[in-house]
């Protein structure tokens, strides 16, 4: 996985000059690494020996066993520490990059996506691996403890908890899957939701004119533009809305919750301080779409002042006003993680601020005095 996810981070390419190589070279390093593995652990092993546990810790292989389990515990933790490794120089990659080149960006993002879906299958490989490799490393230590071969046999075969993974990482892949279905999901409904409204607003466009003006507002598809304008207006006012009812519905509940549940408590707590913090940036988006969207709604009424296509092209130019929202949003989201990260530093000062009780000083001093007298008498 570490090799596959090194491949994906330094070298970008698109899926058409990918080949099978790839593929084939991990395959063959696997096998190759189990098969050196296996006879290494192996090499002193009785096979005239009968024996009813299938395991290759017997006196004579102790050693062997031992040196593998740490080599792997030690190639788990280095993997480990390697892919997070990758994540952080994907993600700092990703940050500089621009969308001057979609190609590139678009792999980064899919890598961050990937590392963030793999990472509970990894954590959980290394923690529990890590531990049985750890454990059986320790049984060179515990050898001398057993006056008869099976008896050592027996307690190995005790420590052997590897089917626990065998049947707890497929659950976790279903996870991963279902989890990255979802999000796939979800995309391609924002994508497909995107060129919908695009095709219904250009399918009347006399794609042979020849205009200045980047536009969808012609005479011809004025009526669809007009109808996917205010679509959008309401749908930007059902989600202020409904925004709006999920704060009080949070409030609500979290008024109704006692301390007996801190879990759930705290979630209300953490919700409604979300819901203010992001409210500036929901309401200048209301109020920024909802404004143009009626402002785009509103041309068809406005068509017959003008008698000439390009004055009215003029006229809806000037209100393409998108760019002052691609501006100002991010000052908004700027001002909101500053304000967020303050609340969060008070927050802090003040759980870590004790308040001085004038009861605590006269009960003080009283304990002081009576220690005081125990220790003369």
């Amino acid at each position: 996985m570490s090799i596959e996810r090194s491949l994906a981070t330094y070298r970008i390419q698109s899926q058409s000059q990918n080949s099978s190589f790839d593929g084939y070279f991990i395959l063959s390093l696997m096998i190759a690494a189990g098969l050196g593995v296996t006879t290494f652990a192996y090499r002193r092993f009785s096979l005239s020996s009968l024996s009813i546990f299938c395991t290759t810790s017997t006196t004579e292989t102790i050693n062997d066993v031992t040196t593998v389990t740490l080599l792997l515990a030690l190639c788990d933790v280095i993997a480990f520490i390697y892919t997070v490794v990758l994540y952080f120089i994907n993600a700092r990659q990703k940050g500089k990059l621009t969308y001057g080149n979609i190609e590139v960006k678009s792999q980064r993002m899919e890598n961050d996506a990937a590392y963030k879906l793999l990472m509970p299958l990894i954590v959980f490989h290394l923690t529990f691996f890590l531990t049985f490799n750890l454990a059986v490393a320790s049984l060179k230590k515990l050898k001398h403890l057993f006056s008869r071969e099976s008896d050592f046999q027996v307690f190995i075969s005790s420590l052997y908890v590897v089917p626990i993974y065998t049947f707890v990482s497929p659950l976790i892949m279903q996870h991963i899957m279902v989890r990255g279905a979802r999000l796939r999901k979800e995309k391609l409904q924002q994508v497909v939701f995107g060129v919908f409204v695009t095709i219904y607003s250009h399918h009347k466009y006399n794609m042979n004119s020849f205009s200045i003006f980047c536009m969808s507002s012609s005479a011809e598809t004025l009526n669809d533009v007009t109808s996917m304008s205010l679509l959008l207006a309401i749908c930007d006012l059902i989600a202020f809305l409904y925004t709006v009812v999920l704060y009080f519905i949070n409030a609500r509940q979290k008024r109704r919750l006692s301390f007996g549940n801190l879990q759930v408590k705290s979630q209300r707590m953490e919700n409604e301080a979300a819901y203010k913090l992001l409210m500036p940036l929901i309401v200048f988006h209301l109020l920024f779409f909802l404004s143009f969207n009626l402002a785009v709604g509103s041309l068809k009424k406005l068509q017959p002042l003008f008698t000439r296509e390009s004055d009215f092209h003029v006229f809806i130019t000037s209100l393409y006003v998108i760019p002052i929202y691609t501006f100002v949003s991010p000052l908004i989201m700027q001002h909101i993680m500053v304000r967020g990260a303050r609340l969060r530093r008070e927050k802090l000062v003040e759980v870590r601020r004790i308040e001085l009780n004038e009861n605590d000083t006269y009960f003080n001093m009283y304990r002081d005095m009576w220690q005081m007298s125990q220790t003369t008498m």
